[in-house]
């Protein structure tokens, strides 16, 4: 079931808050830089894997980092670079990061916190009913998962 909450999803009460985030280790997504500024284990993970893994191990992945108990972040990685005027989203990659978050809050009975056109300020609104599309089909596939989207 998707709802939607008013505020800032770095104080978001899900268990996983869902981050974008590209894979060549910089981000110029305001909201990604809230949540690593809020949670710097999210971040020193997120550069490892970039520094470590190729792109195409990366792309279309979600990395789980645990914060506290029952609480994670999980950098979805949804695009090779976050270079203005370059393509801020992969849906394909989106959609298989995302399943991987669904899979893994399901077999944890876990909770799921997306932020508003994924953190994007220059989303395109026809880019963004894609992605509550996709968000809409893969959670309703467990009618106890909880997903919520954060709008400020």
């Amino acid at each position: 079931m998707l709802k939607t909450n008013y505020g800032s999803i770095v104080n978001a009460d899900q268990h996983i808050i869902c981050n974008t985030v590209s894979c060549n280790g910089e981000n110029h997504n305001e909201t990604t830089n809230h949540v690593f500024t809020m949670y710097p284990v999210a971040y020193n993970h997120y550069k490892e894997a970039c520094n470590f893994r190729s792109l195409s191990d990366l792309i279309g992945t979600a990395q789980n980092v645990k914060i506290s108990n029952r609480k994670y972040i999980s950098n979805l990685f949804v695009s090779l670079t976050s270079k203005p005027a370059h393509e801020s989203l992969n849906i394909a990659m989106f959609t298989k990061a995302f399943r991987d978050v669904v899979h893994f809050a399901n077999l944890n009975a876990l909770s799921i916190a997306v932020s508003w056109k994924l953190g994007d300020t220059q989303m395109s609104d026809e880019l963004w009913e894609k992605v509550v599309d996709v968000i809409e089909n893969i959670a309703n596939r467990y009618s106890h998962l909880q997903v919520f989207v954060y709008k400020i």
